[in-house]
């Protein structure tokens, strides 16, 4: 059987988040007219603390979002202070190329 992408995005499962994090992801999305994060970014939302999450989301819904919600989110997912790529990015002898 032939599934097509809306078949595919229903059977992608669905991270939850706490409520107040959902809601600001929806503000967002309405107030930028962004797609909402997929599955892979919300698993690293979940990874995070609700603090951080939160503090995150208020960052991007303090800014416009030039490309995509999905781009920037990822971006400071991986350049928080608790990212572990983060730290390794300020270690130059952890032998990390940054581009």
């Amino acid at each position: 059987m032939v599934m097509g992408r809306r078949e595919e995005e229903e059977e992608e499962v669905k991270v939850k988040l706490p409520m107040v994090v959902e809601r600001m992801i929806e503000r967002i999305c309405v107030e930028q007219k962004q797609n909402p994060p997929d599955s892979f970014l919300r698993t690293q939302l979940a990874a995070i603390s609700e603090e951080q999450a939160l503090s995150i989301h208020s960052q991007i819904s303090k800014s416009k979002i030039r490309k995509t919600f999905s781009g920037y989110l990822q971006w400071l997912l991986t350049h928080s202070p608790s990212s572990p790529s983060s730290s390794a990015e300020m270690n130059p002898d952890c032998g990390l190329t940054i581009f």
